[in-house]
């Protein structure tokens, strides 16, 4: 199923924030404008470690399809 391995990666790239697709634009704006209002720092460290391990996981999802 090599297409359908394609496009679940090419999916996943998108929902990682990849530039230039959907995701990095819509994750952006979303912790853009997040890190821009004054919140605790503790809050703001949180936003950002989801993010990165969202993208770990999908990453390790798209390792394991190959």
């Amino acid at each position: 199923m090599p297409v359908t391995c394609r496009c679940f990666n090419l999916a996943n790239l998108a929902l990682c924030g990849f530039p230039f697709m959907a995701g990095f634009y819509s994750k952006d704006l979303i912790v853009e404008s997040f890190l821009y209002r004054s919140s605790p720092a503790s809050t703001s460290l949180l936003l950002i470690l989801s993010v990165c391990l969202t993208s770990a996981y999908r990453i390790r999802l798209s390792v394991f399809t190959l």
